[in-house]
C-alpha cells in the first residue's frame, strides 16, 4: 500500500463454511450493508453542508467498496473505498462514525451521535450486519480501529444484544425517533487544549480539552499545518497549551470534532497573569450571553501581557481584566479618583479612557503607540 492509498477496512468471517478463504455469495450482504451505512451517513453530512441542493449524481458511486485482498484461513477480507477526492472527507467521516457505532453497540457503551436525519436508519443498517450468520460457530470480526487492532466480534448471540441497543437506545421501541436535541452544527470556531496524538496517515490528531474530553481534528486539505502540529504533540497531555481554529462540528450542542483545521497556535504566557490570559484565550465564538462575540487573537493577548507586565512594574494596584465582545481585552482601574481603562481592540489599537469621580464626561484617546500606553499606566499608578 502506498502512502497515498486509503487504509483498508478488515472484515474477517469465521466458521466452517469460510474455511480456506471461501467467501460464499450469500455472505456478501455483510460487506454491502457496511457500504450502505457509510453512504447514508456521508450523504447526510453532505446535505447538511449544502442545504437545498441536490446530492451530486456521482456521490454514491464515488463511495463504493472494493475487495482489495482475500486471505487464506477464514474469509479474511480487506476492502477499500474507491475514493473520489471531492468527497473523500465525507467518506472518511462517515466511515469513522459507522465504526464508532459498531464498537459502542458491541461493547455496551453509549452510542455516539449520528446525523439526526438518518440516525435511526443508520443504526438499523448496522443492526442488520451479521444477518447471514447461520450457526453459533459462525462469527464476523470487524477491525474498527485498524487492520491489526483488536476486532469487534459479531455472532448470533452478541448480534441480538447489539440490535437491542441500536434500535432502542435513545428511541421509543418500535417507533421512529423524535429528536429534541439541538441541531448538528458546523461553524468556524476555536478551542484550547493539548495535542496528544497525531495520525499522519489519516491526517488527524487528538486535542484534549481542559475538562478531559478528546476531540478529533482533521487537517485534510491543509497539510501545511502538519509541522505545527508535530511541534506541539505530547503523548501524556503535558505538552504546550494550544489553540486549534477551524470548522468545528458540534453534535447536540456540544463540540464533537474539527471537520477542518485552519490554524494551530501555541500559548506561551508567563508570569502571574498567565492563568487569566490562558482563560481569555479559551473563549470560543459567541462566548457572551449578550450576542455575537468573538475569540481573542493571540496578538491581542500578547499585547495584553506586555501591558500587564508594565502595570506590575509601575504599581501594586491590580486592575480588573475583561474580554470585550469584538475580540479585545479591557483593563480597568476603579478607585477613589474615578475610572481609568485601557481597551486593546481586535485590530491592536489602544483606547485610553479616564473619568474622575463627579465628572459627567471623560477623556478618550485612541493610539497605536505603546509609549502613550505606558505613560497612561504611570499616570494611573501615580
Amino acid at each position: 500500500m502506498t502512502d497515498d492509498a486509503p487504509e483498508p477496512r478488515r472484515i474477517r468471517l469465521n466458521g466452517e463454511r469460510f474455511d480456506g478463504g471461501r467467501l460464499p455469495i450469500d455472505s456478501l450482504p455483510e460487506i454491502s450493508k457496511y457500504q450502505e451505512v457509510v453512504r447514508l451517513i456521508a450523504r447526510a453530512e453532505w446535505e447538511e453542508d449544502h442545504p437545498g441542493e441536490q446530492v451530486p449524481p456521482d456521490f454514491d458511486e464515488s463511495l463504493r467498496l472494493a475487495i482489495s485482498d482475500l486471505r487464506d484461513g477464514s474469509a479474511d477480507v480487506f476492502v477499500v473505498f474507491e475514493q473520489h477526492a471531492q468527497y473523500q472527507t465525507y467518506q472518511a467521516e462517515a466511515d469513522e462514525m459507522a465504526n464508532e457505532t459498531i464498537a459502542a453497540a458491541y461493547s455496551g457503551e453509549a452510542l455516539p451521535p449520528l446525523p439526526a436525519s438518518v440516525e435511526y436508519d443508520a443504526r438499523d443498517l448496522i443492526a442488520q450486519i451479521g444477518g447471514t450468520l447461520s450457526s453459533e460457530s459462525d462469527s464476523i470480526e470487524f477491525y474498527v480501529n485498524g487492520v491489526n487492532a483488536a476486532p469487534v466480534r459479531i455472532d448470533v448471540v452478541t448480534r441480538l444484544e447489539a440490535r437491542d441497543i441500536l434500535l432502542t437506545q435513545d428511541f421509543l421501541v418500535d417507533s421512529q425517533p423524535v429528536s429534541t436535541a439541538p441541531k448538528d452544527d458546523k461553524r468556524a470556531d476555536a478551542i484550547v487544549g493539548r495535542i496528544t496524538v497525531i495520525d499522519a496517515e489519516k491526517m488527524t490528531f487528538i486535542l484534549r480539552t481542559p475538562d478531559g474530553k478528546d476531540l478529533k481534528a482533521r487537517y485534510v486539505g491543509n497539510p501545511v499545518v502538519l509541522e505545527d502540529i508535530r511541534a506541539l504533540v505530547h503523548p501524556e497531555a503535558e505538552g504546550p497549551v494550544t489553540r486549534v481554529s477551524g470548522l468545528l462540528h458540534s453534535k447536540a450542542g456540544e463540540p464533537w470534532r474539527f471537520w477542518t483545521t485552519d490554524k494551530v497556535e501555541q500559548l506561551t504566557f508567563e508570569g502571574p497573569w498567565a492563568p487569566l490570559l490562558t482563560e481569555l484565550a479559551s473563549l470560543r465564538t459567541d462566548w457572551s450571553d449578550e450576542g455575537a462575540s468573538y475569540p481573542i487573537g493571540f496578538d491581542v493577548l500578547d499585547a495584553t501581557q506586555t501591558l500587564l507586565s508594565a502595570v506590575d512594574l509601575a504599581s501594586d494596584s491590580n486592575p480588573a481584566v475583561f474580554p470585550s465582545i469584538p475580540g479585545g481585552v479591557l483593563v480597568e482601574w476603579v478607585g477613589d479618583r474615578g475610572v481609568r481603562s485601557i481597551e486593546i481592540t481586535a485590530d491592536l489599537k489602544f483606547e485610553l479612557f479616564s473619568i474622575d469621580r463627579g465628572q459627567r464626561e471623560g477623556d478618550f484617546t485612541e493610539t497605536s503607540s505603546i509609549t502613550d500606553v505606558l505613560t497612561f499606566v504611570r499616570e494611573v499608578s501615580a
